[in-house]
């Protein structure tokens, strides 16, 4: 049973999350740590939400309903101001916590009473809850704010923070259409000391139309605005007033257009989403090229660097070469074939040098062979060579 008092106060804002709202409640409702208050805001839902949330008979959660729909940033503000909790946890609707998540978060708060914002590394899952990429997050303050001057580091839903730290910033900054987050965590980090836990604790869904390309350049606006008014606070200067038209003012770099672009073509295509996934490989093609003009190598270490990430979740070389496959089949290059052949060479001999490393010794003659076959220079690799024998031998 629930204290009088609750010390952790969880607050989600929710419009619309029939989808995946039950997985969401339950992961909160079955934490191993009980000592909280469950506050939902439904922003005006129009589907069976209403539903979902007034099913659960469980003290610990409190339901208020919006009139109309007041969008997520006015909603958490006034989650905030009804939470009761010195700790305030968030948790987004579409989203699920591990069961230990508030456990070490908590006994972390608590040992380190200095600390105002503390989040959690994270996995990204697809609609069926199959894990695309695992985040590992720096963890000391110290790179924390370093890594903020270049972007937001902290997962939004797997934060908690102090009510005493929230309030003293004002909560989230009701002007940001989005990035609110991102904002909130520069002026809490000028209150307060931040902190990650490096354990995967939260596991974000991925949601395409979250990370569409129009939504992408406003998200990136944002934060440039957000970034301008930290530095004119640590100034001493006022605060500039939150410009009609944000995305006019700042103008998103082209660079972080194709990284984001990049990384949501992975997932899609990980998730299983081929048409999205070639549009958005599209995309960062067309940025790659005509905004900043890159060559055709750039496209190498990506290719790689992704289909070896793809083949660690998956615990299978062969997802990794499909993704390699799949990206120079798609992307209009004129060199495609060379590139692909010196690609996947790359990737299987790294495939092959791993096996070995981990005690995998009767797929190491199989990887290695592949790296050869798609590129001739293996051959003459005494290392890969030797791994080769080595596992024959014990084999």
């Amino acid at each position: 049973m629930a204290s009088e008092t609750p010390l952790v106060s969880v607050v989600m804002a929710v419009y619309n999350g029939q989808p995946f709202l039950r997985a969401a409640m339950d992961s909160i409702l079955n934490q191993t740590y009980t000592n909280f208050e469950l506050i939902v805001i439904d922003d005006a839902s129009t589907d069976a939400t209403a539903e979902i949330l007034h099913a659960y008979n469980d003290p610990r959660i409190k339901i208020v309903t919006n009139l109309n729909n007041i969008g997520q940033t006015r909603s958490l503000n006034k989650g905030i101001e009804m939470a009761r909790g010195s700790l305030i946890a968030r948790h987004d609707a579409d989203d699920t916590s591990y069961p230990e998540r508030f456990e070490q978060q908590v006994d972390y708060m608590l040992a380190h009473p200095d600390v105002g914002l503390l989040g959690t590394s994270y996995e990204v899952i697809s609609d069926s809850g199959q894990i695309l990429e695992e985040v590992v997050l720096p963890t000391t303050h110290e790179a924390l704010c370093e890594r903020m001057e270049d972007g937001n580091i902290f997962c939004h839903g797997s934060v908690m923070f102090t009510a005493s730290a929230v309030a003293k910033v004002g909560g989230y900054n009701p002007g940001f259409r989005v990035t609110q987050d991102y904002d909130l965590w520069l002026r809490l980090s000028e209150v307060s000391r931040i902190a990650n836990l490096p354990a995967l604790l939260y596991r974000f869904r991925f949601d395409g139309n979250s990370v569409s390309r129009t939504k992408r350049r406003l998200q990136l606006a944002y934060r440039q605005l957000a970034l301008k008014l930290a530095r004119q606070r640590r100034n001493g200067l006022p605060e500039d007033p939150v410009p009609a038209d944000v995305l006019r003012e700042f103008t998103p770099d082209p660079r972080r257009l194709l990284g984001d672009a990049r990384r949501t073509a992975y997932l899609y295509f990980a998730a299983g989403q081929q048409l999205a996934a070639e549009n958005t490989l599209r995309q960062a093609y067309q940025i790659s090229t005509h905004e900043l003009h890159e060559t055709e190598s750039v496209w190498h270490n990506w290719a790689l660097a992704m289909g070896r990430t793809l083949a660690a979740l998956r615990h299978n070389p062969t997802e990794g070469a499909a993704f390699i496959q799949w990206v120079f089949e798609k992307l209009p290059l004129s060199t495609k074939n060379d590139v692909l052949a010196t690609v996947l060479g790359h990737y299987y001999a790294d495939q092959a040098f791993a096996a070995f490393a981990t005690g995998e010794k009767t797929a190491v003659p199989r990887l290695a062979l592949a790296a050869v076959r798609n590129q001739r220079r293996w051959l003459t690799n005494r290392g890969l060579w030797a791994i080769s024998l080595r596992s024959i031998w014990h084999a």
